[in-house]
């Protein structure tokens, strides 16, 4: 896939100005790494952060740099650390950001991260889940696409589609997108990618990306058309909101952490974890 070469919007310009700013490692991540390793403060909060300040770099690395392995590497980073925070305190976030929060992981492509936030149900209201008038249903359904549990993805996605709450009317692209990924139809999936990144939708989602995302990447599409990849489904889209360079899935050779803590308190679940922390 060949990059294409972008003449970037005033906004978008300023936005990879507001992400620069928050890739440089400044007293507020000092102090957040210092609470951590002290065990003071709020640690969740402060992994938090850090993993915060770990996104906007790797942003950073690829707008301002186009370095791709800096951009995996951070991402890695920035997933690890909201699994600490994860760990740490129970996520009281909606679903929205922990939807959103999906695009680490998967950005970095390594398996162990992705693998362990698409099975990580800690973090998932089992009522809230199934109930197609809540938004838990779409970060549940995010999950399976990613696991490949296309039967169940299929089931769910008719069921939004044919009965969906009008409240909810906004995400039918997405429910349009996981029934398409569920029947292995590639043309189909491109051209709802394509639909996430027109100026309509553009605009229509704009408040739901986050501080580094915003003007400058599109959430949805470039998820979506990540997922499409790890199984398989080389989707291609031409948009400057979607680089082409982060959807094929090839791992770095090496990931390694960007704090000592990190290494320390490397567990899989509450339990094990909270034991790591006792001894930290």
């Amino acid at each position: 896939m060949e990059e294409i070469m972008v003449d970037f919007q005033p906004e978008a310009n300023a936005r990879i100005q507001h992400v620069k700013k928050h890739a440089v490692f400044d007293e507020n991540d000092k102090e957040a790494l210092a609470l951590i390793e002290a065990k003071r403060g709020n640690p969740a909060a402060c992994a938090g952060s850090l993993a915060d300040h770990a996104a906007a770099s790797a942003l950073s690395s690829w707008f301002d740099r186009r370095s791709l392995h800096d951009f995996k590497a951070w991402y890695f980073n920035s997933a690890c650390l909201l699994k600490i925070n994860y760990l740490l305190k129970p996520s009281i976030s909606g679903p929205l950001l922990k939807w959103a929060e999906l695009l680490a992981p998967l950005l970095s492509d390594d398996e162990g991260v992705v693998t362990w936030f698409c099975n990580n149900d800690e973090n998932v209201s089992e009522k809230d889940s199934d109930n197609i008038k809540t938004l838990d249903y779409l970060f549940y359904q995010t999950k399976l696409a990613i696991r490949g549990e296309f039967w169940l993805l299929k089931e769910r996605s008719e069921a939004f589609l044919a009965n969906h709450p009008s409240a909810l009317k906004k995400f039918i692209p997405d429910f349009r997108y996981f029934l398409a990924l569920a029947n292995g139809n590639s043309s189909m999936m491109e051209e709802i990618l394509m639909e996430f990144t027109s100026s309509k939708l553009l605009k229509q989602r704009n408040a739901m990306e986050g501080g580094f995302t915003r003007d400058l990447v599109s959430t949805p599409a470039t998820m979506y058309a990540k997922i499409a990849w790890r199984h398989g489904f080389c989707v291609n889209l031409e948009s400057s909101y979607v680089p082409c360079a982060w959807l094929p899935v090839k791992p770095l050779n090496e990931y390694k952490t960007a704090y000592g803590f990190m290494d320390k308190l490397n567990a899989d679940n509450s339990e094990d974890f909270k034991k790591l922390w006792r001894d930290f």
